[in-house]
């Protein structure tokens, strides 16, 4: 199990999110899908991203907010 921290951004903004312990990447990407499809219900972050980064500060995934798609790693 691993630490991922989640952050979003509309590319002049951020705003921390918060963290989650997941046992894959792939799990802390689908929690971003699901967290990205509840925000493009608001224009707050329309057009901005969420990305996940693992405990050693990588990047390991960015989800767009205003798209659902499949996680791809």
């Amino acid at each position: 199990m691993k630490r991922y921290c989640f952050l979003i951004s509309d590319g002049a903004a951020f705003e921390y999110v918060g963290e989650g312990i997941f046992a894959r990447p792939l799990a802390a990407e689908a929690h971003a899908v699901q967290v990205a499809k509840e925000l493009s219900e608001d224009d707050t972050w329309h057009g901005g991203w969420i990305s996940v980064t693992n405990c050693e500060g990588n990047e390991i995934a960015r989800v767009p907010i205003d798209a659902g798609r499949t996680p791809t790693k």
